[in-house]
This record gives structure tokens, C-alpha cells and sequence, in this order.
């Protein structure tokens, strides 16, 4: 836990970088929330440094799992509409 009091902002922009450049290579959208979470929690905490690493994370899991929903919910039937037309 002691890792977590000591992440830095550009800890969480490394995360999302690399989890978006393992989505860019994979595309199957599973890592796209994730690596969106990872970088507006790297923009937060270059904002904002005095955030515990411990409310970081937390917002990091929320806004995961809200934007993986997001984009589920946006992007599910991406691939019905192109065969229907």
C-alpha cells in the first residue's frame, strides 16, 4: 500500500498510455475504459497533488468501470449496424 501513497501523476499517464497502446494492438475495446480512466486520473492528479494514493485509486475503479460501460453500451452493436447495411 505504501506504492500507492507514492504514485505520481505521471505514474497513472504511463498506465493509460500502455493500456491504450495494448488496446490499439489487441482492438477488442476491453482495456479502452481502463486506459481513459488511467489518464483522466493522471490529469486529476497533475492537477489536484494532494490526493491520497487510496482516493486515487478508488476513483481510478470507478471511472473503469463507468467508462468501460460507456463504451459497451456505445459500441455493441457497432458491428450488427455495418452488416445490416
Amino acid at each position: 500500500m505504501e506504492f500507492l501513497a507514492d504514485m505520481s501523476y505521471w505514474h497513472w499517464l504511463v498506465l493509460g498510455a500502455v493500456l491504450g497502446i495494448t488496446e490499439f494492438i489487441t482492438a477488442r475495446g476491453y482495456l479502452l475504459g481502463a486506459a481513459f480512466a488511467g489518464l483522466v486520473i493522471g490529469g486529476l492528479s497533475f492537477m489536484n497533488p494532494h490526493f491520497a494514493g487510496q482516493q486515487l485509486l478508488t476513483f481510478y475503479v470507478s471511472l473503469t468501470a463507468l467508462f468501460s460501460f460507456i463504451f459497451w453500451r456505445q459500441y455493441r452493436n457497432l458491428g450488427q449496424r455495418s452488416d445490416e447495411q
